[in-house]
């Protein structure tokens, strides 16, 4: 679904499962969360269809957000295990918080990505993770990993 097919169907506020590393086919460990939509989808980086949900720090991709339907609500742990089959909570060990030059770097991508040609966002984020990189923030992915989100 693209970004503009997800606002079309579905307003700011909207409740939603939302998985921010994999999806549970692809490692039923890793967290999901119970939430809301808050903001608007957006395409990132031309392109990803990505969304921000409350409690967590960056964007989630669209393929990685399930809305929750009037026919099926989530307003209580029972419900949403007899939903979703699982708790709706890290199954495995806790995930890290994400570092606060992340969620910096991913807001700033939201901010300019509208008023900058794509390959002028791409240099300039490329210049961004150089610097990020060169000062060594805490967090970082190992050297020649790709990145998700980007």
């Amino acid at each position: 679904m693209t970004a503009d097919e997800f606002n079309s169907l579905y307003p700011v506020g909207t409740p939603v499962v939302a998985y921010p590393g994999c999806r549970p086919e692809g490692d039923s460990n890793d967290e999901r969360l119970v939430t809301r939509t808050r903001s608007k989808a957006e395409v990132l980086g031309g392109h990803t269809d990505v969304v921000w949900v409350d409690g967590h720090g960056a964007c989630i991709a669209l393929t990685h957000v399930d809305v929750v339907t009037d026919a099926e609500p989530i307003t209580d742990l029972a419900t949403a295990v007899a939903v979703m089959g699982a708790l709706p909570m890290p199954a495995g060990p806790a995930q890290p918080a994400t570092p606060r030059w992340h969620q910096l770097r991913t807001e700033l991508i939201r901010t300019v990505s509208p008023y900058m040609p794509t390959t002028a966002v791409t240099e300039a984020v490329d210049k961004l993770d150089e610097l990020i990189v060169e000062l060594g923030a805490p967090g970082l992915p190992p050297r020649g990993g790709a990145e998700a989100g980007r």
